[in-house]
Formats: structure tokens, sequence, C-alpha cells
């Protein structure tokens, strides 16, 4: 499993809430989802129930109770803070992350993926591409065909600590809350 990262193993956002962080590789990342309704400097987020690409705004189902497990849904202009993407390492963009942190860049992802794909131990099946359930909590998952789906056999999930939960999808056309999530 993994460790809290060195200096920062807890971070606070405007809000109060906290944060527990890990360790993997040479990356630290915050192990759950953002719950906040402010940026940084105390702006205020609106919720909303639209779902506008141009409008920053968070999501919240029906039962507010899911927040303190599954965070918020953000649309992508929540996200990003008026920043425009960045494919840099670190990506530079703070957007609605806590003082001193930053949203991940594609690239950052894909250093993750290649770390966690290239430690066996955390391979489903000795595949390399069946990283998923390591990168799983292990409740809420749909279950699947597949013997490496991240609803399946969830005991064996979360090798990393990374913690990702099912907390469903929000874009441009389509934001619901579900048994599965997309980074």
């Amino acid at each position: 499993a993994g460790y809290s990262c060195p200096g920062a193993a807890t971070v606070t956002d405007y809000d109060n809430n906290t944060y527990n962080t890990v360790q993997i590789g040479n990356q630290c990342w915050m192990k759950e989802n953002l719950r906040t309704t402010h940026y940084s400097d105390g702006t205020s987020i609106p919720m909303g129930n639209s779902t506008s690409n141009t409008t920053a705004y968070y999501y919240v189902d029906n039962n507010i109770s899911n927040v303190s497990t599954y965070g918020y849904l953000y649309n992508w202009p929540a996200v990003m803070g008026n920043s425009s993407s960045s494919s840099a390492n670190p990506s530079g963009v703070q957007g609605i992350c806590p003082t001193g942190w930053h949203v991940p860049s594609d690239a950052e992802w894909k250093q993750l993926i290649n770390y966690v794909k290239n430690q066996g131990e955390y391979n489903c099946n000795g595949r390399k591409r069946n990283i998923a359930k390591t990168l799983s909590s292990t409740e809420g998952w749909k279950t699947g065909g597949s013997h490496c789906a991240v609803g399946n056999n969830t005991s064996s999930n979360n090798a990393t600590d990374f913690s990702a939960f099912p907390a469903g999808m929000n874009d441009d056309h389509y934001r619901h809350f579900s048994n599965n999530a997309y980074f």
C-alpha cells in the first residue's frame, strides 16, 4: 500500500475540508475527491444543474450525504479556474485545487500510469494494461465480465492506496453519479 506524501500527509482547501495524500513513485496525489465550493482565493464556485461548457459550476446529486465520500462533480471551467490547459509536468495550473496543489496534466497522468504498470505487483493477471484495480477503492464499483474488472473481487483493489471512488462523470453534455469513474 502507498504512504502519505512526505511533509504533506494532508491538504486543506478553502472550505476547511481536509484530504489525505498518497505518494506513488515520485508523485504526490490527493487520494480523495474534491468537495470544495470555493477556489483557494475564496472565490465561490456556484452550484449548477446545467451541462454548460462555459460557466463554471459544481454539481451534486439529490443525496447530499454522498459528498463526504464521492465529492462534487465539477465541469471543465470550474476545474481549470479560467486557466488554459497545460501539457507540462508539473502542469502549473492551480485551477480548483487548494493552495500549493495543481490540476494534473495528461503528462502527469501518463507518468502515474507508466509507474504503476511497470510495477509487476500492480498488474492484474500480469498484464501491464490491467492497472485499474490497483488504483481503485474497494467499494461501490460496477462488476464486469473480466476477472480484472474493478468491481470484481474488490478485496484485491487499491494496492497503491490511490483510493479512486466510482463518482461518475460530468462533461459538456452529460453528468451523472454512478458506479464508475472517468479521469
